[in-house]
């Protein structure tokens, strides 16, 4: 099995082992260009940002960025009003200048006094047109079926393309050990697969070592402690493949696996910063049910005052809140326990003493767009499973009864429904402590099951562990079907 990780249209940049002027100068004349200013910005990550403005110099014709502080190393840009732009280099070697032409930036441009830029443009001279190439024959074979004649040809074509870019970034790699183009290049390789697999015991070939070699090798000569590699796609890219691709999506395999990422990065400042900030967003607003764990384990164990550096008191403070509210509702923790009294105010239903294979709890309002439409389906999952004993807890989170028992009595929803009546509001103390009906926990039930929007489902098994959260409706069902499969009922 080989896996490919598709190549890479960014390049390098190089330290030069000179005497270097403080600050920086950043000098481009464009040939035929008659605008009067461009813009100066750079790569983080995967986005791209504004950095500076720089207006025509009348005498040389040219654009000048200058300052008295150096710019932090990595891949910039050169930005026309119009939007397109040219990548260059930004290493020690922070004054130099570039002249082209708007008609091919690449092709056209002759560096004065930066190396690192001179190497990189030879670079995507030479290899820019097989990028383009392979592109298209990568696309071609993503729209041919498999049995098409024309799919051997095309990827024997597309592989001879790769391993042409691929030597000539060897090239780099061994010529330029010590700077940053080698290393740059170095941290883009992928594994390359050794030709013999290994036999398992009964003779068979392993057919899962090209995976486990690949995933254990993906880092292989990554420079973790190299602060420019911030400023390239290259580390957002290489995390990106690593941890959707190679780490199976189960909660305990991906922190297991942020952690080792974390721990390499800490060799520099900006690629720690970068890591952990890509891993705790991109796992707090995951699709995929129960990673919320992972944005979680992120929160607790790194955005601190002692190793978040980046970020104010009140960021840090809003994040470890955030996962606070979110850690008690995650899948395998014990639902947290609800009391409430159905529409007339006189039976008050046990969450926790509900007697149900599956207990469906649904926070819902009847002023609810998205309620309105999901409540009716519910309803008709719900019919379908009740025979196998499955049970429904709506809390309705509005504090208008009418509506609520209207909507009820409309749609028929013969299930356990209950709510915070607006005297209970009024007077908790009476409820709580005088009658000893309900608890504080139940009265804010907004705030213990972190509920900002609805409606919101959980699925809650016997022992009322959560098993399913933040489902929609549409998922519902094909998830109770799973559960009991995996029950054998």
């Amino acid at each position: 099995m080989r896996i490919i990780l598709h190549a890479l249209l960014w390049s390098f940049v190089s330290p030069l082992l000179l005497a270097q002027k403080s600050g920086h100068e950043l000098r481009f004349k464009l040939r035929d260009y008659l605008g009067k200013e461009v813009y100066l910005g750079f790569n983080y990550g995967d986005k791209k940002y504004l950095l500076d403005t720089a207006l025509l110099n009348s005498k040389t014709g040219e654009f000048i960025f200058s300052g008295e502080k150096p710019l932090d190393g990595g891949i910039y840009l050169l930005i026309l009003p119009s939007k397109r732009y040219m990548e260059f280099i930004v290493d020690e070697q922070q004054h130099f200048s570039i002249e082209t032409d708007t008609i091919d930036f690449v092709k056209n441009a002759k560096v004065k006094g930066s190396p690192s830029n001179t190497v990189f443009f030879d670079y995507l001279k030479a290899t820019g047109p097989k990028q383009e190439l392979l592109y298209k024959y990568i696309k071609r074979l993503d729209t041919l079926p498999e049995t098409h004649d024309s799919i051997k040809i095309y990827r024997e074509w597309s592989q001879k393309l790769e391993k042409e870019i691929n030597e000539q970034r060897l090239q780099i790699i061994e010529k330029y050990p010590h700077l940053f183009v080698g290393r740059m290049f170095r941290s883009m390789r992928e594994p390359e697969l050794p030709a013999e697999v290994p036999l398992l015991p009964d003779g068979r070939k392993d057919s899962t070592y090209a995976y486990r070699y690949f995933r254990q090798h993906y880092f292989d000569g990554f420079a973790w402690d190299d602060d420019k590699l911030a400023r390239t796609p290259i580390l957002h890219n290489k995390l990106k493949f690593y941890l959707e691709k190679l780490i199976p999506p189960v909660p305990d395999s991906v922190i297991a696996a942020a952690d080792w990422l974390v721990g390499q990065a800490q060799k520099s400042k900006e690629n720690f910063k970068y890591t952990v900030h890509y891993i705790t967003s991109t796992y707090e607003r995951s699709p995929i049910m129960g990673m919320e764990a992972v944005f979680v384990h992120m929160a607790k164990n790194y955005y601190t005052r002692a190793k978040a550096f980046w970020a104010d008191s009140a960021t840090i403070s809003k994040i470890q809140e955030r996962a606070r509210a979110m850690e008690p509702l995650l899948i395998g923790k014990p639902a947290p326990n609800l009391i409430l009294p159905d529409t007339a105010l006189k039976t008050w239903y046990n969450l926790a003493k509900v007697d149900a294979p599956y207990t469906i709890l649904v926070f819902w309002s009847p002023e609810c767009g998205h309620c309105q439409k999901a409540m009716p389906k519910l309803k008709e999952i719900y019919d379908q499973w009740k025979s196998k004993g499955v049970k429904v807890y709506a809390v309705c989170t509005e504090r208008n009864m009418e509506k609520w028992k209207s909507f009820v009595r409309e749609k028929n929803l013969d299930w356990i429904n209950v709510a915070v009546h607006p005297i209970m509001a009024e007077k908790p103390e009476k409820f709580v402590i005088e009658q000893r009906l309900t608890d504080v926990q139940s009265l804010n039930f907004h705030k213990t099951y972190d509920i900002y929007s609805t409606p919101q489902i959980y699925v809650l098994d016997r022992k009322k562990t959560i098993v399913g959260r933040r489902l929609s409706v549409e998922d519902l069902e094909g998830f109770l079907k799973k559960l009991f499969e995996k029950v054998g009922s």
